[in-house]
C-alpha cells in the first residue's frame, strides 16, 4: 500500500492501475497467513479493505502542495544519528502551513496513550521539518486508509519535547543493556508451565518470526 500511495502521488500510475496491480500482486506480497478468528476471516477482511481504500483515491486539493513522499529522513537529535522516512510532507499554499501524513493500516488507535506513543515518530520529523523548511509543522496526521479515516493532531511543543526525551532515553537504555536474554521464554518459564507446550503454541514464533524454519522454538523447524 505504501508503495502504491507513493507512486500514485507521484503520477506515475493512476488509479485504475493501482487497483489492478493490487488485485494482481496481492498473494505475491501478503504470504504469512491471518490468524485464525471465530467471527470474520481476516484475511479476507484486510484484502478488501485494502481495496477499498484504493477505490478511494483521489487527487489533492488544489491548496495542498506535496513537499516530499517517501522522503529521507537523515539529522542528529542530541548528538544521536537519527534516520527515517516521511510518507507524505504536504504544505497548505493558502494558510502557509506544513503538514506531515503517516499511513497506517491500523483501524484505530486502542488508546489517547496509544495515539501518543504512535505520534512520537511523527513528532521526530517535524525536527527535520524544521531544519529544512524553517518552520514545524501545522499538524501531525494519521491516514487510517483500511478504514477511511484521518487522525489529526495538531502540533505541539510539549509533546515534541517528550517524543524527543523519549528517544534519547530509550538509545540510552540500549547502550546501557549489555546482557541480551530471550525474555518471552524467561517470563514463560516463570510461570512453571511447560516451555515445550509454548514452543507449539506461540503465534509470533510459528507464524511471524522471520527464521521460524530454523529456530528450534518454532514448529516449523
Amino acid at each position: 500500500m505504501h508503495s502504491l500511495y507513493e507512486r500514485f502521488y507521484k503520477g506515475q500510475i493512476d488509479f485504475f492501475d493501482a487497483c489492478d496491480e493490487y488485485e494482481q500482486k496481492y498473494k505475491e506480497k501478503i504470504t504469512v497467513p491471518f490468524p485464525a478468528n471465530a467471527y470474520v476471516d481476516l484475511g479476507k477482511r484486510y484484502y478488501q479493505s485494502g481495496l477499498d481504500a484504493l477505490e478511494r483515491f483521489s487527487d489533492l486539493p488544489d491548496n495542498l502542495e506535496i513537499l516530499e513522499i517517501e522522503g529521507k529522513i537523515s539529522i542528529t537529535i542530541k548528538d544521536i544519528p537519527f534516520i527515517g522516512f516521511a510518507d507524505l510532507i504536504l504544505r497548505d499554499k493558502e494558510k502557509d502551513e506544513i503538514i506531515v501524513i503517516d499511513h497506517k493500516s491500523k483501524s484505530k488507535f486502542a488508546s489517547a496513550t496509544e495515539q501518543k506513543k504512535y505520534a512520537r515518530q511523527l513528532y521526530l520529523y517535524s525536527l527535520y521539518v524544521k531544519e529544512k523548511y524553517g518552520k514545524y509543522p501545522s499538524q501531525l496526521v494519521f491516514n487510517m486508509f483500511r478504514v477511511g479515516k484521518i487522525v489529526k493532531i495538531p502540533f505541539n511543543q510539549k509533546d515534541l519535547d517528550e517524543a524527543v526525551q523519549w528517544f534519547v532515553d530509550t538509545v540510552s537504555d540500549i547502550y546501557m543493556d549489555l546482557d541480551f536474554f530471550d525474555k518471552i521464554y524467561l517470563e514463560y518459564q516463570n510461570t512453571g508451565k511447560d516451555i515445550a507446550k509454548f514452543n507449539q503454541q506461540d503465534f509470533f514464533c510459528n507464524t511471524l518470526c522471520s527464521v521460524r524454519e530454523y529456530c528450534e522454538r518454532s514448529k516449523s523447524e
